[in-house]
């Protein structure tokens, strides 16, 4: 079985699993198989969306203002490390203790990223570089509105 094939079904269990067992976070999940990759979406409250899809080598996780990348790049490949990786990302997501920024500038992202617990002051820190000359900084929580909040020029939150 090649690794592509073993995240593949990982992901097909891992989305019965939510199914069944976490149902409470989460609205639907639609899987499907684009050019060999499974992708999964898992959808909640305030339209929330998580994308996973395993992508050749790795798990690639995207929800609300960034994206992270999941592997192990041993050999050979300590599957079990992806796996519970990608069950620690996703669970973190739903509960609510792992959220995203991204600051704004004119209509434009300039970069984000990801943080626990995240408040408009530790995303504010967490930018660094990204958030000065941004005119907006948004925040995501799952199952929660996007947060967004206008920044005046020489304003530091």
């Amino acid at each position: 079985m090649t690794k592509q094939d073993r995240l593949n079904q990982f992901l097909l269990d891992f989305a019965d699993f939510l199914e069944k067992y976490y149902s409470s976070a989460l609205t639907d999940i639609s899987r499907e198989t684009v050019d060999g990759a499974v992708r999964l979406k898992v959808f909640g409250p305030a339209e929330s969306l998580m994308e996973l899809w395993a992508d050749g080598a790795e798990i690639l996780i995207e929800f609300g203002e960034d994206h992270w990348h999941v592997d192990d790049y041993g050999e050979p490949c300590c599957y079990e490390n992806i796996y519970e990786n990608v069950i620690d990302g996703v669970l973190d997501v739903l509960n609510g203790r792992q959220s995203t920024y991204s600051c704004w500038s004119a209509g434009r992202v300039r970069g984000g990223g990801t943080c626990r617990g995240c408040t408009l002051d530790s995303a504010v820190e967490a930018a660094g570089e990204f958030f000065h000359g941004a005119d907006e900084i948004r925040l995501k929580v799952w199952a929660r509105e996007t947060e967004t909040h206008k920044i005046q020029q020489g304003q530091s939150t």
